[in-house]
C-alpha cells in the first residue's frame, strides 16, 4: 500500500472514530429509524435513557475534550494540505502526531460510550465493528 492509500485508510479511520464512533449512537437517536443508515441504535436495542446518557456523555467528552479535537482537525487538515503539494515527509510525521493525538481521545470516547452499553451491547457492538472494519479491508486490496 503507497502513502496515498495509508492516508486515506487513516483519514477513514480518524473520521469513523470521531464521527461515527463518537456520534452515531446519539445521533441515531435523533431521527426515526437511525437516520444515518447504520441502524447502530436498533441493531443494539438501546433503550431511550440509554441513547440519552450516550448523547450526554458524548457531549461532556466533547466539551472536555475541545482543544484536543480542535488539535485534531487542525493536523487533518495540514495532513491533507501535505497531500495536495505531495509532500510526503512531512504528510507523515503528521500523520504520526495526529495518530499519537487520537489514541486517548479514541479510548476516551469508547470508555464514555461502553460506560451505558450492558456486557451484552458491548459485545454485540465489537461484532459490528469487526463486520465494518472486515468490509473496509476488502475496499482497500481492491
Amino acid at each position: 500500500m503507497n502513502i496515498q492509500g495509508i492516508s486515506r485508510a487513516f483519514a477513514a479511520l480518524v473520521c469513523g472514530i470521531l464521527i461515527i464512533g463518537s456520534t452515531a449512537l446519539a445521533q441515531d437517536a435523533k431521527r426515526p429509524g437511525g437516520g444515518r443508515g447504520l441502524g447502530v441504535e436498533q441493531k443494539l436495542n438501546l433503550t431511550d435513557a440509554q441513547r440519552a446518557q450516550i448523547r450526554k456523555n458524548m457531549e461532556q467528552f466533547n466539551s472536555q475534550h475541545a482543544q484536543e479535537l480542535a488539535e485534531v482537525k487542525t493536523l487533518r487538515e495540514k495532513m491533507n494540505e501535505y497531500k495536495k503539494n505531495n509532500d510526503k515527509t512531512n504528510m507523515q510525521a503528521t500523520r504520526q502526531q495526529l495518530q499519537a493525538k487520537m489514541a486517548p481521545l479514541r479510548k476516551g470516547m469508547e470508555d464514555a460510550r461502553n460506560s451505558v452499553l450492558t456486557a451484552e451491547q458491548r459485545a454485540q457492538l465489537e461484532t459490528l465493528q469487526a463486520e465494518h472494519k472486515g468490509r473496509g479491508q476488502g475496499r482497500r486490496n481492491n
